[in-house]
């Protein structure tokens, strides 16, 4: 399902930017799996992931390159993290240059929102909130938006996730 939120830019001026609520269904907690402290996996086909990953896995059903920028721990990520084995990713020239672009010259800009996708020259992000819990949209999320609009990237390119925990 989708809808529109409202998202305050400044006083008296706001956005309103496309937001899903998906389903997913638990997973068991694996013991030894890196859960980078989230308490929780879920099953998309089969696999046992973190939201961040299940989403970067719906873009790419539908044409999309993406990663998870995991930026506490400044990587990209289209992999689910595993202890002790280094997974993560190199973007493309590219991309690279599309995101530096964006990001005033830094790849891991604090309020990166979570999810960087991209497809021919288009991009787009994503971020997920947990619903039922105090997660929302930071004011350095809120920066990010207006800066990359500001360097073209449309409102409508941007994707709010709000998902519920599965019991």
């Amino acid at each position: 399902m989708a809808y529109p939120k409202a998202v305050a830019l400044s006083p008296g001026n706001q956005v309103h930017i496309t937001t899903y609520h998906p389903s997913f269904v638990a997973a068991p907690i694996v013991p030894g799996l890196d859960t980078h402290n989230k308490h929780y996996l879920l099953n998309l086909d089969g696999e046992l992931l973190y939201a961040e990953i299940a989403v970067v896995r719906l873009f790419e059903r539908e044409g999309w390159g993406a990663v998870w920028v995991d930026n506490y721990r400044k990587r990209f990520r289209r992999e689910q993290p595993q202890k002790g084995v280094e997974n993560s990713l190199t973007l493309p020239e590219a991309q690279q240059e599309a995101l530096r672009r964006i990001s005033g010259g830094e790849l891991f800009r604090t309020g990166t929102w979570d999810i960087f996708a991209w497809h021919e020259d288009d991009v787009a992000f994503a971020e997920l909130k947990l619903r039922a819990s105090s997660d929302h949209l930071r004011e350095n999320q809120i920066a990010f938006l207006k800066d990359a609009h500001s360097m073209g990237v449309p409102f409508h390119n941007f994707l709010i996730i709000e998902w519920d925990k599965p019991q």
